[in-house]
C-alpha cells in the first residue's frame, strides 16, 4: 500500500475515532441532570404545559472534537487526490486537492465547457477517468439530494468555517416530542394546542394541552421529549444535528474515495 493511501485510511479512521468520542460526550451532556422535562400542572389552571430544560452550556471541547472529525475527513479526501496524481505519474504540486463546488459554473466554463482554471489547478494531475468520477460526484449533480444538503457541500463549508472562526453549538430538541397517558382512556381528557421543536436556551415550552371537563380521574403523565445538539444560529448547517451530519459527511467521503480507487487506467504518461 503507498504512503499516501495508508495517510488516507489514517485520516478517516482518526475522523471516525473523534466522531465516537465527540458521540459519547454528547451523550453524556445530554444524559446529565442538567436536562430535562417537566409538566406543569400550575402555572395555568386548566392545562398542562410541558417544559423542556437545559441548566447547563454544551461542553466547550465539542467544538474542538468538531474541527478534528472536519479536519480528517477533508485532508481524507485531499490526500487521495494526490495519491490520484502519483499514479498518474504526474509531479505533486501545492494546488492538488479534491475540488467540491456546488454551481457547475465553477466547475467547467458555460460557453467553452471546459474545466476552469480553478478545477485544473485541483486536478488536472490526475487521469481523465478520476476527473471523470470527481464530477460526477459533485454537490452540483444531484446524486445525493439537493446540491445544498450534499454532504460533500456540508464538509466544504463546515472545514472552512472551523478554520477560521470557532464552531458553535447550541442544545436542541429533536424531533421526538411525545406525551404518554396512564392510563391510555385519559388521552381523551387532553387537547393538544401547540407543539415546537428546535433551539433553546435554559427553558422553553414545547407542548401544550387543553385539559377537558370530565370525571375525577387519576392519571399520570409521561412526557418523552429527546435532546440533540446541533450546530449554532448564524454558521453553516445551523439547526443541523451534529453527530449525525458528521457521521453522513465520513460516509460520503469514503464511497468517493471507494468508487476512484476502483477505477482502472494506463497512465497518461508514455514510456
Amino acid at each position: 500500500m503507498p504512503k499516501t493511501d495508508k495517510a488516507t485510511a489514517y485520516k478517516l479512521n482518526r475522523g471516525m475515532k473523534h466522531l465516537k468520542n465527540l458521540h459519547r460526550t454528547v451523550n453524556r451532556f445530554l444524559n446529565g441532570k442538567a436536562n430535562g422535562v417537566t409538566n406543569d400542572f400550575t402555572t395555568k389552571p386548566g392545562y398542562l404545559i410541558v417544559k423542556a430544560f437545559s441548566r447547563r452550556q454544551v461542553p466547550p471541547s465539542l467544538s474542538g472534537l468538531i474541527g478534528e472529525c472536519l479536519y480528517n475527513e477533508r485532508a481524507a479526501l485531499d490526500y487521495f487526490a494526490c495519491e490520484l496524481a502519483r499514479r498518474n505519474e504526474q509531479p505533486v504540486d501545492n494546488y492538488v486537492e479534491f475540488p467540491i463546488f456546488k454551481e457547475p459554473t465553477k466547475f467547467r466554463n458555460p460557453n467553452t465547457g471546459n474545466l476552469t482554471e480553478a478545477v485544473v489547478n485541483r486536478m488536472g494531475l490526475l487521469h481523465p477517468k478520476h476527473q471523470a468520477v470527481i464530477e460526477d460526484e459533485q454537490p452540483f449533480k444531484g446524486r445525493h439530494g439537493k446540491p445544498e444538503d450534499d454532504p460533500l457541500w456540508l464538509l466544504y463549508r463546515l472545514s472552512n468555517y472551523d478554520r477560521h472562526q470557532f464552531l458553535h453549538v447550541t442544545s436542541v430538541i429533536r424531533d421526538a416530542n411525545v406525551q404518554n397517558f396512564k392510563p391510555r382512556k385519559a388521552a381523551a381528557r387532553f387537547e393538544q394546542v401547540s407543539i415546537s421543536y428546535g433551539a433553546f436556551e435554559r427553558e422553553a415550552e414545547v407542548a401544550r394541552y387543553r385539559i377537558l371537563d370530565g370525571p375525577a380521574l387519576e392519571m399520570h403523565v409521561d412526557s418523552d421529549v429527546r435532546f440533540d445538539v446541533a450546530f449554532g444560529d448564524g454558521g453553516p448547517c445551523d439547526g443541523r444535528k451534529v453527530v449525525s451530519t458528521l457521521a453522513d459527511i465520513g460516509v460520503r467521503v469514503s464511497g468517493i474515495i471507494k468508487r476512484l480507487m476502483a477505477v482502472k487506467f494506463r497512465s497518461t504518461t508514455k514510456g
